[in-house]
C-alpha cells in the first residue's frame, strides 16, 4: 500500500512549496526563489512514485501520481532558463 499518494508539504502551519505544489501543481515563484526547479523536482517525484505505484499494483495511486507528473508543464523554458541566467549572471 502506498500511504504516501497525495502530499509534499510539511507539516507546519505555514505554507511550504510542497503545499503550494499539491494545491496549485506548481511552485509560484513570488513565494520562491527556486520555483522552477521545486515544481519540475515535484513533478519527477510524482512520475517515479506512478511507476512504484504501478509495480505494486496500486492502479489508482497510479493513475492520480501519473497525471500530476504531468505538472512539468506549467514550467515554461523562458522561466528556467532565465533563473539560471540570473543565477549566472549571463545576458539574455
Amino acid at each position: 500500500m502506498l500511504w504516501c499518494v497525495g502530499t509534499h508539504g510539511s507539516a507546519s502551519s505555514t505554507t511550504s512549496a510542497g503545499d503550494s505544489y499539491d494545491a496549485l501543481g506548481y511552485v509560484p515563484e513570488e513565494a520562491f526563489q527556486q520555483a522552477p526547479s521545486l515544481t519540475l523536482d515535484y513533478a519527477f517525484d510524482d512520475w517515479a512514485t506512478s511507476q512504484l505505484a504501478g509495480f505494486v499494483g496500486n492502479t489508482s495511486a497510479q493513475q492520480t501520481l501519473l497525471a500530476r507528473s504531468k505538472n512539468y508543464r506549467y514550467v515554461p523554458l523562458w522561466q528556467w532558463l532565465c533563473a539560471a541566467a540570473r543565477r549566472a549572471a549571463l545576458p539574455l
